[in-house]
C-alpha cells in the first residue's frame, strides 16, 4: 500500500520531464522528505548498539503519513493535494484520513490566542 507521499509524488510529477510542477506540492514533499532525514538521522544517532540501527532505517507508514498530514495545508476542511476530508464523517468508506492530535492541539492553542 502506498503512502500519501508516495501518492503525491505520482499525482503531481510531470511524466515528460519527472518534476513536480506545482510549488505547493513540491514545497510540500521537500519538507517532508527532509523531515524524514532529520528524524532517520536523530534515530541513528540515539542507537548505540547494531541490533538496533538496522530498525532504524525507515519509518512506518502511518509515521510517514503522519508527517505529510502536518505538512499539507488545509483548504476549505481539506489537505490541499489529497483527495480527502479533515472531518471524520467522510462519504466513502474506503478512504479514511486519520487527523493528527498534534494539528488538533495546534488548531484549539491558535484558536484561544
Amino acid at each position: 500500500m502506498s503512502t500519501k507521499l508516495e501518492l503525491l509524488k505520482s499525482a503531481y510529477t510531470n511524466k515528460q520531464t519527472g518534476q513536480i510542477q506545482d510549488p505547493l506540492i513540491k514545497d510540500v514533499v521537500d519538507l517532508v522528505e527532509s523531515r524524514v532525514e532529520d528524524i532517520l538521522m536523530t534515530q541513528k544517532a540515539t542507537c548505540e548498539d547494531q541490533s538496533t540501527v538496522s530498525s532504524a532505517n525507515s519509518l512506518t507508514r502511518d509515521q510517514l503519513n503522519n508527517l505529510v498530514l502536518e505538512a499539507v495545508p488545509k483548504k476549505r476542511g481539506r489537505y490541499v493535494g489529497l483527495d480527502c476530508s479533515i472531518s471524520t464523517g467522510g462519504s466513502s468508506a474506503s478512504v479514511h484520513c486519520p487527523i493528527p492530535v498534534q494539528d488538533l492541539i495546534e488548531q484549539i492553542k491558535n484558536k484561544n490566542k
